[in-house]
């Protein structure tokens, strides 16, 4: 999948640019349904997409930032993988910044990510 951002040739399914970040895809927790990157419903089931910041957007989101919660809910613990991802994303699979990004302990980002499937290698950029 080419990013639109800097032209770099991503893996098929990726939701953001390994190489700048940019959102490539909105992916929705419910149905696992992949959206375009401007989508605010999914396109398959209807429901409200939980959208999640590139790492470019998510350097200039305020400490204060609003956010909904869908009517029908949401699982915390799809949050805390969603913000997982990302922060390693951000910071190119570097456990340690990430979990200082979280405000939590590096053993306790590597048990969230055992328990997610998460490799380190997966998020690191070329």
């Amino acid at each position: 999948m080419k990013c639109l951002e800097c032209d770099f040739d991503n893996r098929p399914h990726a939701q953001f640019c390994r190489n700048c970040g940019f959102t490539l895809a909105q992916l929705c927790l419910r149905c696992h349904h992949e959206n375009p990157p401007d989508s605010k419903f999914c396109e398959a089931c209807g429901k409200p997409l939980l959208v999640t910041p590139s790492s470019k957007e998510a350097a200039t989101i305020p400490i204060d930032f609003h956010v909904e919660i869908p009517e029908d809910g949401i699982s915390l613990e799809e949050i805390v993988k969603e913000y997982i991802r990302v922060a390693l994303i951000k910071t190119n699979g570097n456990q340690t910044k990430a979990a200082e990004l979280l405000r939590i302990s590096r053993r306790q980002l590597q048990n969230r990510m055992q328990s997610y499937g998460f490799s380190s290698q997966g998020f690191k950029r070329n």
